[in-house]
């Protein structure tokens, strides 16, 4: 859109919710444009109008970047390809990002923050999950992404997923996720059964947790003759976007009840459903 469509637009999105706790921005900036006016400056050009433009209508708001397709130039790029890409967006949003993120941003693309104690968010860079010649730089980060959700798991902490170009075929809809056949258009084969498999381990994982907590429950029942929770606390913190429940003994390390808060969501600027999404959170967040 036009640069004052686009402030129209933000103008619209700040009566709603005129004080977010941070934006997440899915990507694309230049978005479809004639072969005439693309390249390297418009694609730079485009990332710092649409830079001004948040902070002209959300001034205090913590912007987290994802980078599109069609952020890079060449178009549709990652690796050593995509730097300039990645190095702008980490000059215009890395000042509020925190040091680590900005620098793991510009460097690889992908990163996370921890939006509070409860909520993380993870950050990928799916160009180099969707284009077969960076597999190499796909499986580096799906190992991280699998790491990271076990550190999560462990922080009783939810995780948010953003992204750009969704695991399928991300411009019909989620339920076509194993369905994509075409090159670039979503993830590679190799990276969507990677994603399944750390997702259904998280998933099992999880399981596995809720049992384990439910014999201790039962034997810590049983040990008491059913006379309560002595020297067992529970303690709950809520967000608007997750809860976690701690149960643990007096000197313990504590778990989770329910295994770790897990994936809460998934979101993908490049389903064409607004890469601009507004979230709040009803406590502080901090740096990862």
């Amino acid at each position: 859109p036009s640069g004052s469509l686009a402030a129209a637009l933000l103008h619209a999105m700040a009566t709603v919710e005129p004080a977010p706790e941070f934006i997440l921005l899915g990507g694309d900036d230049l978005g479809h444009v004639p072969p005439a006016k693309e390249g390297a400056a418009a694609a730079r050009s485009s990332q710092r109008a649409v830079a001004h433009a948040l902070r002209a209508a959300f001034p205090q708001a913590l912007v987290l970047p994802a980078l599109g397709n069609h952020d890079t130039w060449p178009y549709f790029e990652a690796g050593d390809a995509a730097a300039g890409a990645r190095n702008e967006l980490a000059a215009l949003y890395g000042r509020g990002m925190g040091r680590t993120q900005a620098s793991r941003l510009a460097r690889r693309g992908y990163y996370r923050r921890r939006l509070s104690r409860w909520l993380w968010l993870v950050v990928l860079e799916t160009n180099a999950l969707a284009l077969p010649q960076h597999a190499a730089i796909g499986r580096e980060q799906l190992d991280w992404l699998e790491s990271t959700l076990v550190a999560a798991r462990e922080a009783c902490a939810s995780v948010i997923v953003l992204g750009h170009i969704a695991p399928g075929a991300s411009h019909i809809d989620w339920d076509s996720m194993a369905a994509a056949g075409w090159s670039g258009g979503g993830w590679t084969a190799q990276a969507q059964a990677r994603l399944y498999q750390i997702l259904r381990g998280e998933a099992s994982r999880r399981r596995r947790a809720r049992s384990q907590r439910h014999d201790e429950a039962s034997a810590k029942e049983a040990a008491t003759g059913g006379g309560g929770q002595a020297g067992w606390r529970a303690e709950r913190r809520t967000s608007s976007n997750a809860s976690s429940t701690f149960t643990g003994s007096g000197g313990g390390s504590g778990m989770c009840e329910s295994g770790g808060g897990g994936v809460a969501a998934m979101l993908f600027g490049h389903l064409h459903t607004g890469s601009v999404r507004l979230l709040r959170l009803d406590v502080e967040g901090e740096e990862a």
